[in-house]
């Protein structure tokens, strides 16, 4: 089970049904949850917080859901910050990446996976039932 890390005196939060989002001390956004139209908009402020820095990390390591508000909201930051740096989405889990994958949001953002054990999913390694 993925818990959120307890926020420190420098992180903003925010929470909406079963998402919890936090900004810590250094502009990583941290989501945990489902992100869907109605959790989503903790999310989107916290892009748009970040979008005038030039580059934007999110963590969704925690995340078992995401709809297609959120890809829409990490494409959208992404094209805000255009070339003035880039969208980096932190171990997203198997689901998730499908998601990435089949709507081609890797040609806006890069998808990184740094937790120990983690592998990346090819689509095709994935059964959906």
């Amino acid at each position: 089970m993925c818990q959120m890390l307890t926020p420190t005196s420098n992180a903003s939060s925010g929470r909406v049904g079963g998402l919890e989002v936090r900004i810590d001390h250094d502009s990583v956004v941290h989501v945990a949850g489902d992100v869907d139209f109605a959790t989503a908009p903790p999310l989107e402020a916290a892009l748009q917080s970040l979008v005038d820095r030039g580059g934007v990390v999110v963590d969704l390591a925690c995340v078992e859901y995401m709809g297609a508000v959120g890809i829409h909201l990490l494409s959208d930051a992404a094209r805000a910050i255009g070339a003035r740096g880039r969208v980096v989405l932190r171990d997203p889990q198997p689901i998730v990446r499908l998601l990435i994958d089949i709507t081609h949001l890797e040609r806006l953002v890069d998808v990184v996976v740094t937790a120990p054990g983690r592998q990346v999913v090819a689509p095709s390694d994935l059964l959906i039932v």
